[in-house]
C-alpha cells in the first residue's frame, strides 16, 4: 500500500499479589470487560459435591480453610496434598482415602522455613512425582504472605524440592536444590511455581504456573522447565504454552490412550469487579510441546457445581477405572472469598474426547500488495523495466539502535506475476490457514495499475482453486515516495478520485472479469468489494446522496450479472470529509447513509499513535483492540477486525536521510513483533469473535507481503515460515483445499 496518506503520529502501584478468589461462573460465550479470552466450548463433569471439610485438621492446621489439592496414587491409597490455612499460614498437609469420598487428615507434611528462607511464611502446594526409586515433591514457597489471620501466600511464588521414601512422608527439604526462580522483565517475574511433572523420553516436563507483574496488571499462564535430573536446575521455555492472556494457573494432566490426546486441567482467573478463579477449563493437544489457545472448554463453573455458584478453584484430576476424578477447592455458596475453603469432586466419564467446535470457521483473509515484480507499464515508465519495490527492501539499512533491516525474503526476490511464483504463494497460504487474499487493487481514471499479479499470476495458476481472492479498491492518490526524500515535493502521479463514467467502466470490469471468477470471495455468496479510502470515494460524485445512488446501481449492475448480490465493505480510518466540508464527518453515520454491508481496518497504525521509534507489539494490540471495541459497539454493521504483522515503513525512507517521526514514511515502527507474539494476537482475535455468539467469523491480517512496511506472512531469512505457522496452529489449513 502506498501510505503517504499516514500523517505523522504523536503517540500518546499493581495489582495485589495474592491468590485469586472466585467469580460467578462463566463460559459459552462469555465477554470479560477487559477482553481477556473466554472458553467458548464446555467438557462439563458431574459434580459429586463436597469431599472434605476444612476446621477439623490435626491441630488446627485447616481451621481457616482447605485448598489448593493434588491427588495421586500408590498401592491401592490416594493421597490428597492440600493447602492447610493454619493459625500461623499456609502449610502443605496430607490426607488419604481409599474412594476418593472418604478421607482421613494426618496434618501438615511441611513446615515453615528460618526466617529470610523462600519458604518462612509459606511452604504448600505440594505436587509429587516417582522416579522409580524415590518420591519427589516440588512445593511452592514464599516469604510473603498477607496480614493475619488470612496469612494468604503472596509473590513471589517459588518452586522448591523435597524428597521423601514413601508416598506418606516423611519429606525432607532440599535447600541446596533450585529448580528454577522468578527472573525480572520475563512472563515469570512474580510466579514461577510448581506444576504437574510429566517423563517424556529422557527428560522430565514440568507444566509449571507463571505470571508476570506489569503496568498492565498480572497475566497468569502454563509454561514447561525441563531436566534430564531431577535434582538438578530446569530450562524454562522462551514462551508459554499459552499466551499470558489466557490469565490461568496451576495444571494436572491426562493423556486419553484411546485417540492419543493429552488434557491439561487448570483453573481460570476471571473479571467481575475484581479478579477470581471462576472455573476449571481444559486444553488439549496430540502433542505435548504444541498446545492451542483455542482448544478449551470448560470443565466446572457455577452452571454444574452444586455447591458452590461463584468461585471454582484448582483442580487435580486421576483415573478411576473407567471414569476421572476432578477434585477442586471452592468456598461454597455464593463467596467470593480465598478462605473457607473445602475440597470438591467431580467426574468425568472416559474416554475424553475434546467437544466439537460448532457454528461455521473463522474465515481468515490477508491483504496483498502487488508491486513486487517487474515490468508494470507504469513502473517501466517511471523507474525503468526492471524495477520493482523490491529494490527498495534490497537497500534498506538499519536506521536506528536495534532496528533490523534490510528484511531477506527467504524464497528470493521473486516475481509474482509468474504464475508459477503465484502457485509457491497459494499452496503456502492455504496450507497455514488463509482462506483468501484481498489484493490491493488499482484503477485510476486512466485505467489499471499494479494488476499483472491478479491477471497474469493468481488468475493464470493451476491452484488458484485452492485459495479465494477479493478486491480492496485502494483508491487513494498514488505518491512518489519509492523512495522519499525529506524536503522534495510529494508529487502525485495517480489521483484517487475517478469520474463517475469510469467508475461505472470500473464496476463493469470487476463483474465481467472477476466477480464470476470461482475462486472470487463470497460472503452469502455476494462478491466481497472493499474501499479503501472513503474520502476519495465521495470526492468522486459531490455528495453522500450521489455516491449511495452510484453504489446501489454496482449493486444493480452485479444482480443484472446472475449475482444475489454485492458485499460492499468500507475500510473505516481517520477522519472522512465529505465534499466541499471542512469538518470531518461521522464515519458512523456515513457507513450508513452509504449503506455498507460491512466495516473493517486495513493496519492498526491507523487507529493506534506510536509514541515510540519501536513501540511494543502488544501495546499496540491491546490499544486496537479497545478500538474494535468501540467499532463493534458503533458501527450497524459487522466489523471485521484486523491482525497486523508489525510496521516499518523505512525502506520507503531516503536511506541517506536521517529517520525519525516526521511523516510517512518516516514514522514510528511497532517493535517485539515475535511470531509467538503474533501467534497470541490470533488467538486472541479468534476468541473474542468466538466469543460473540451472533458476530461475524471473519477476520483480516496485514499483510501477506507488505515487505516495504514491514508486514509481511511470507517468509523471511531471519524467522523462516513462523508467522504462516502461527495462522495455521490457530486457525488449521484451509479445508477442503488441496
Amino acid at each position: 500500500m502506498n501510505h503517504s496518506d499516514v500523517p505523522v503520529r504523536k503517540m500518546a502501584m499493581l495489582v495485589a499479589a495474592l491468590p485469586f478468589i472466585c467469580s460467578g461462573f462463566v463460559g459459552g460465550g462469555t465477554v470479560y470487560p477487559d477482553g481477556r479470552p473466554a472458553a467458548t466450548l464446555r467438557l462439563e463433569a458431574k459434580d459429586q459435591g463436597v469431599v472434605l471439610k476444612h476446621g477439623d485438621g490435626p491441630g488446627q492446621c485447616d481451621m481457616l480453610g482447605a485448598r489448593d489439592v493434588w491427588v495421586y496414587e500408590s498401592g491401592g491409597t490416594y493421597y490428597m496434598h492440600y493447602d492447610g490455612a493454619g493459625p500461623k499460614g499456609w502449610l502443605a498437609c496430607l490426607a488419604t482415602s481409599t474412594d476418593l469420598v472418604h478421607w482421613t487428615k494426618k496434618g501438615p507434611v511441611l513446615d515453615f522455613g528460618k526466617p529470610g528462607e523462600d519458604d518462612s511464611a509459606s511452604a504448600s502446594y505440594g505436587v509429587t512425582c516417582f522416579d522409580g526409586r524415590e518420591w519427589h515433591m516440588f512445593y511452592l514457597g514464599t516469604p510473603h504472605v498477607s496480614p493475619a489471620p488470612d496469612l494468604v501466600p503472596s509473590f513471589p511464588y517459588l518452586t522448591m524440592k523435597a524428597k521423601s521414601a514413601s508416598p506418606s512422608g516423611p519429606w525432607i527439604k532440599q535447600r541446596d536444590v533450585v529448580p528454577f526462580k522468578c527472573v525480572p522483565d520475563t512472563y515469570y517475574n512474580v510466579t514461577a511455581s510448581p506444576g504437574q511433572i510429566i517423563r517424556q523420553g529422557d527428560e522430565y516436563l514440568m507444566f509449571f504456573s507463571a505470571a508476570a507483574n506489569d503496568k498492565r496488571g498480572i497475566h497468569r499462564t502454563i509454561s514447561i522447565a525441563r531436566t534430564k535430573d531431577i535434582n538438578g536446575p530446569w530450562a524454562i521455555a522462551p514462551q508459554p504454552i499459552v499466551p499470558p492472556a489466557e490469565q490461568i494457573e496451576n495444571s494436572s494432566l491426562y493423556f486419553e490412550e484411546s485417540n492419543k490426546t493429552w488434557f491439561l486441567f487448570t483453573n481460570h482467573i476471571g473479571l467481575e469487579g475484581g479478579e477470581y478463579t471462576d472455573a476449571i477449563w481444559v486444553y488439549w493437544t496430540k502433542d505435548l510441546n504444541r498446545w492451542n489457545a483455542g482448544d478449551k472448554a470448560v470443565v466446572l463453573d457455577g452452571k454444574n457445581c452444586t455447591w458452590s455458584r461463584k468461585c471454582i478453584g484448582l483442580p487435580s484430576v486421576v483415573k478411576v477405572g473407567e471414569r476421572l476424578a476432578v477434585l477442586y477447592d471452592a468456598p461454597g455458596g455464593d463467596s467470593k472469598s480465598h478462605m473457607n475453603r473445602d475440597v470438591g469432586l467431580a467426574w468425568l466419564a472416559l474416554p475424553l474426547t475434546p467437544p466439537a467446535a460448532t457454528g461455521p470457521r473463522i474465515t481468515v483473509a490477508s491483504y496483498y500488495f502487488g508491486n513486487y515484480h517487474p515490468g508494470d507499464p507504469r513502473n517501466v515508465k517511471n523507474k525503468g523495466p526492471a524495477w520493482s519495490e523490491w529494490e527498495l527492501v534490497k537497500a534498506a539499512k538499519p536506521r536506528f539502535p536495534g532496528h533490523q533491516q534490510p528484511k531477506v525474503p527467504l524464497w528470493g526476490f521473486t516475481d509474482e506475476a509468474d504464475p508459477k511464483v503465484m502457485e509457491q504463494k497459494i499452496a503456502a497460504a492455504a496450507d497455514h490457514g488463509v482462506d483468501a487474499f484481498i489484493f490491493d487493487w488499482y484503477y485510476y481514471n486512466d485505467g489499471p495499475f499494479l494488476d499483472r499479479p491478479i491477471d497474469a499470476g493468481f488468475l493464470k495458476a493451476n491452484n488458484n482453486s485452492r485459495l479465494k481472492f477479493a478486491f480492496m479498491w485502494a483508491n487513494h492518490d498514488w505518491q512518489e515516495i519509492q523512495p522519499y526524500k525529506r524536503g522534495t515535493e510529494r508529487k502525485v502521479l495517480y489521483p484517487g478520485v475517478v469520474t463517475p463514467e469510469n467508475f461505472d467502466k470500473i464496476c463493469d470490469h470487476v463483474i465481467k472479469d472477476y466477480f464470476s471468477h470461482p475462486s472470487y470471495w463470497k460472503i452469502d455468496g455476494k462478491p466481497y468489494f472493499s474501499f479503501y479510502d472513503l474520502t476519495m470515494l465521495l470526492r468522486n460524485f459531490g455528495s453522500v446522496e450521489a455516491t449511495r445512488a452510484a453504489l446501489d446501481k454496482f449493486r444493480a449492475k452485479s444482480t443484472a450479472a446472475g449475482l444475489p448480490g454485492l458485499h460492499l465493505n468500507a475500510v473505516v480510518w481517520g477522519q472522512p470529509i465529505l465534499p466541499a466540508e471542512k469538518a470531518p464527518a461521522d464515519p458512523v453515520k456515513l457507513v450508513k447513509d452509504l449503506g455498507f454491508d460491512s466495516v473493517t481496518s486495513y493496519v492498526w497504525i491507523h487507529h493506534v499513535p506510536l509514541p515510540k521509534q519501536q513501540t511494543d507489539y502488544n501495546e499496540v494490540r491491546d490499544a486496537y483492540f479497545r478500538y474494535w471495541d468501540e467499532a463493534t459497539r458503533k458501527f450497524n454493521v459487522p466489523y471485521y477486525p484486523n491482525v497486523t504483522m508489525s510496521w516499518d515503513p523505512s525502506p520507503r525512507a531516503h536511506q541517506d536521510d536521517p529517520y525519525g517521526n516526521f511523516g510517512y514514511p518516516f514514522t514510528n515502527t511497532i517493535g517485539g513483533n515475535t511470531p509467538a507474539r503474533f501467534k497470541e494476537a490470533l488467538e486472541l482475535t479468534k476468541q473474542r469473535l468466538l466469543a460473540n455468539p451472533n458476530g461475524p467469523r471473519i477476520l483480516n491480517i496485514n499483510c501477506w507481503n507488505e515487505w516495504t512496511e514491514g508486514s509481511y506472512l511470507e517468509p523471511d531469512v531471519i524467522n523462516g515460515m513462523q508467522y504462516l505457522e502461527a495462522v495455521r496452529e490457530v486457525f488449521g489449513s484451509v479445508p477442503n483445499s488441496k
